[in-house]
């Protein structure tokens, strides 16, 4: 029997993705070592040459 897998890729940040991105959620218990992920791209305290990189399954940011 084949487990079920889901084949992930890495992703450089676009605007394409803002809307998903508004809507991630992350467990209470998460957050004391992450952030939401537009929290951290719209920080205007990080260098404007930052390359945001997401975790994108299915077409979906994951991570």
């Amino acid at each position: 029997m084949k487990p079920n897998s889901v084949s992930s890729t890495l992703v450089q940040y676009s605007d394409n993705f803002q809307q998903a991105l508004s809507n991630f959620e992350l467990p209470d218990d998460q957050l004391e070592f992450t952030s939401y992920p537009l929290k951290k791209i719209q920080d205007p305290f990080i260098s404007p040459d930052t390359v945001h990189v997401m975790i994108v399954a299915e077409e979906k940011p994951v991570g």
